[in-house]
């Protein structure tokens, strides 16, 4: 799975690397200034889609909480 979010987005950063995603290289060419690309790779098939769904759910109560 690839994403990408603005490099001023600290917060949403720390998320994606606590989730296992990996900074790459840009994909495709973006033409906004301070992008930052991330790639995840699913090695467990279905229970690792399983598993990172249940971690964003839990990532986001505990962000609800703050």
């Amino acid at each position: 799975m690839r994403l990408d979010a603005l490099g001023r987005m600290k917060p949403a950063g720390a998320l994606y690397e606590a989730l296992g995603f990996r900074r790459i290289d840009a994909y495709p060419h973006n033409p906004l200034e301070d992008v930052v690309s991330w790639n995840w790779t699913c090695s467990g098939g279905a229970e690792g889609v399983w598993l990172i769904s249940r971690r964003v759910d839990f990532e986001r109560s505990t962000w609800n909480r703050l």
